[in-house]
């Protein structure tokens, strides 16, 4: 019997294109425009489209900023994998992942609601 087993190496690339991957998600999540971040950063709009892409490497100060920005830790910009969660919620942050902010927002409206009828 052979078992596979799936695991992805990081590298630089993987690195970089991920902290993009996450900056874009966390942009999109509270309605801003790449010009917005760039502002609130006190960056250049190509600096934060060059992260977004996974295009340059990225200055420390620029990525601590943007943690600062979204109000994370400048870890979880390259890493946002919940973990020990439930699988009901992870299925849900899976349905909700690529929604629009619309979406996500009624979604969030509506399980408030379904909270504190609950209590």
């Amino acid at each position: 019997m052979r078992i596979r087993v799936k695991f992805r190496i990081m590298t630089y690339g993987n690195t970089v294109k991920n902290l993009g991957k996450t900056v874009r998600k966390l942009r999109k999540s509270k309605d801003m425009t790449q010009e917005q971040l760039a502002e609130a950063v006190e960056c250049n709009v190509d600096t934060i489209s060059n992260v977004e892409r996974g295009a340059k490497a990225v200055r420390l100060d620029t990525i601590v900023g943007i943690a600062e920005v979204f109000g994370v830790e400048v870890g979880e910009l390259f890493d946002l994998q919940p973990r020990n969660l439930p699988d009901e919620i992870l299925r849900l942050m899976a349905l909700l992942e690529d929604q629009p902010s619309n979406v996500i927002k009624t979604v969030t409206e509506q399980a408030k609601v379904l909270i504190r009828h609950k209590k």
